[in-house]
């Protein structure tokens, strides 16, 4: 895996591959994730109805801030949440 190194500005035009962000406080990491989240949004060919995009982050007030950002519109596509509350929702609690 190669390390490509951005701004809060750039677009990742390879919307099908995973990624990991990396930077220190005030960096940008949010602005840019959610700008990349609704560029996914709009571009990709394999979100459908039942499709989701699955943002995982560390914190709840992350967590927060990124659904305040997205808006209520975006934010049913989208589901954003900690790592403990995901693995809660999707693997644990169904079965």
């Amino acid at each position: 895996m190669s390390i490509i190194t951005i701004n809060s500005d750039s677009i990742i035009t390879d919307i099908d591959s995973h990624f990991k962000v990396s930077a220190g406080p005030g960096a940008g990491k949010t602005y840019w994730l959610v700008n990349h989240i609704k560029n996914v949004l709009h571009n990709s060919d394999k979100l459908f109805r039942t499709r989701k995009i699955a943002c995982i982050t560390y914190t709840n007030i992350a967590v927060e801030t990124i659904l305040k950002r997205l808006g209520k519109g975006i934010s049913n596509k989208v589901e954003v949440s900690t790592i403990h509350s995901f693995l809660y929702s999707n693997v644990v609690k169904p079965y």
